[in-house]
């Protein structure tokens, strides 16, 4: 994390079942931000408001609402990272998420387990999207 110049982090699912590694996770990122410049942390929340209620101190800090929707999380994250002319839009970013999605699916149909976490899978995962997205403009290779 320390060698990161951003990090995202979603409380949305601190709900229940009490799930606290979130939470943790957007400590050692307020740890690093606060000890390392220039590290900086975006937050996620499905919900307005609900911030105040599970993580309260952290008011005075407005997380970006995705209203639990794919699309949110991602027009979240851009407006967060506030891109340049020329950045991706949400739309394509939207479009790159379902060939993903498609992607994901075929990767785990040819395992045993089913998971897209094990190392191998996730690879494959990582290097279908970079070649979709330098495909679609979205990278330069």
């Amino acid at each position: 994390m320390s060698d990161c110049e951003v990090s995202i982090h979603d409380l949305s699912r601190v709900g229940l079942p009490s799930r606290f590694n979130m939470p943790f996770e957007l400590g050692l990122a307020c740890a690093v931000a606060e000890l390392r410049p220039p590290h900086a942390f975006i937050l996620l929340e499905k919900i307005p408001y609900r911030m105040q209620v599970t993580l309260s101190d952290m008011n005075g800090r407005d997380p970006y609402i995705h209203n639990g929707t794919i699309r949110g999380v991602i027009d979240s994250v851009l407006n967060a990272l506030r891109p340049t002319a020329g950045a991706p839009t949400g739309a394509e970013v939207f479009r790159l998420y379902g060939t993903m999605r498609i992607a994901a699916e075929s990767i785990t149909t040819h395992g045993r387990n089913g998971s897209i976490f094990t190392r191998s899978r996730f690879l494959d995962l990582v290097a279908v999207g970079v070649e979709r997205a330098a495909q679609t403009g979205l990278i330069a290779r």
